[in-house]
């Protein structure tokens, strides 16, 4: 099956585990694994119990940002999580997509966006009900656009590029 893969793991003892992950995007593994930022360091940087956390998806398309949250279930989406896709949509223009389920198998969302600060509720879907959801995010920011390509931060991008060696276009 695509995206199940066989791997084993080496522990300090010299035990050598094996056993079968489903991992359909990633192509390295080891990579994968050994690219992944340690954020706890930074903890102590924010009062109480404030802590950075990743982001799984996002995109900018004209002037509109959309960041997408995957969640196994909905336990295991917080306060602090729901608070910050809220605020973001207020006051930044970024609409926040939770997607719940397994692996490429959503079986729901939640929405906050700029037009929707109380959250669409929880909503059913499955992998062609997310897509148009995400098409029709596309196509609003396109419609609405709050950018030209003639911005000049394209320049700037090009030239910290040019700064270091060409990096990707």
């Amino acid at each position: 099956m695509i995206g199940h893969r066989r791997i084993k793991v080496w522990e300090d003892n010299g035990d050598v585990k094996e056993t079968e992950v489903y991992l359909p995007n990633i192509r390295d593994i080891v990579g994968f694994l050994n690219g992944t930022w340690d954020l706890k360091m930074y903890d102590d940087c924010f009062d109480g119990k404030n802590k950075m956390g990743d982001v799984d998806a996002s995109i900018e398309l004209f002037g509109h940002t959309l960041l997408l949250e995957f969640k196994r279930d909905r336990t295991a989406l917080t306060a602090g999580q729901i608070v910050k896709a809220i605020r973001q949509a207020r006051h930044s223009n970024i609409t926040t997509i939770f997607v719940f389920g397994d692996t490429n198998r959503p079986h729901e969302y939640l929405r906050f966006s700029p037009n929707c600060l109380d959250g669409t509720g929880f909503i059913k879907t499955d992998i062609i009900g997310l897509s148009k959801v995400l098409r029709s995010w596309h196509n609003y920011a396109k419609k609405n656009a709050l950018t030209k390509k003639s911005d000049p931060d394209w320049k700037t991008a090009k030239r910290y590029l040019a700064s270091v060696g060409g990096g990707k276009k």
